[in-house]
């Protein structure tokens, strides 16, 4: 008779390690979301988990009805998404309405002076006064800077040149 607690019997199944992928997207003007996992036989870094990322939003993009991607992101499966979605920010381009580029590059100035505010330097040392403050200053900055982006009239084109761009450096000189 076979002894079922015997772990030498017991078949040994390769350990995975499970990925959280979500795909907030467009089809025929309504927003959809997707939510899949992924599991892999060893641990992926950042590179390895965008790949995954960037295969599987090749497929969503061939969806009937497909517009548009709204965010992605991955994450192991456990932890928290970490990503945030500066997409929302776009939202927010009513707080600039009317203004000028002028003006609101004005903003951005301004935001930049906030956020200096919070930051105290000696000649020994540089620290922050207070986190919570500092964070509020660099996310009205951000907001800020966005808005100034879109009254210029920023298009995808340009985003994805920038991105090339980053990309580069990754790859390049900022390589650890």
């Amino acid at each position: 008779m076979e002894n079922k607690n015997d772990i030498s019997t017991m078949k040994k199944e390769d350990p995975k390690i499970r990925y959280n992928i979500e795909v907030i997207y467009l089809s025929n003007d309504v927003e959809e979301t997707i939510n899949v996992h992924y599991n892999s036989a060893f641990l992926l870094d950042e590179d390895q988990q965008n790949k995954v990322l960037e295969d599987f939003l090749s497929i969503v993009k061939e969806y009937k009805g497909f517009k548009g991607i709204i965010s992605s992101c991955i994450w192991k499966d456990g932890k928290s998404k970490e990503r945030i979605n500066l997409n929302k920010l776009k939202n927010y381009k009513s707080l600039a309405y009317g203004a000028s580029n002028i003006a609101q590059l004005g903003k951005v100035k301004e935001e930049y002076k906030e956020l200096l505010a919070e930051v105290r330097e000696t000649s020994t040392f540089t620290t922050i006064k207070n986190m919570d403050n500092f964070k509020a200053e660099a996310l009205d900055l951000i907001t800020a800077t966005v808005n100034l982006l879109l009254l210029s009239g920023l298009t995808e084109q340009d985003f994805d040149k920038h991105i090339e761009k980053l990309e580069s450096y990754k790859n390049g000189k900022y390589k650890r």
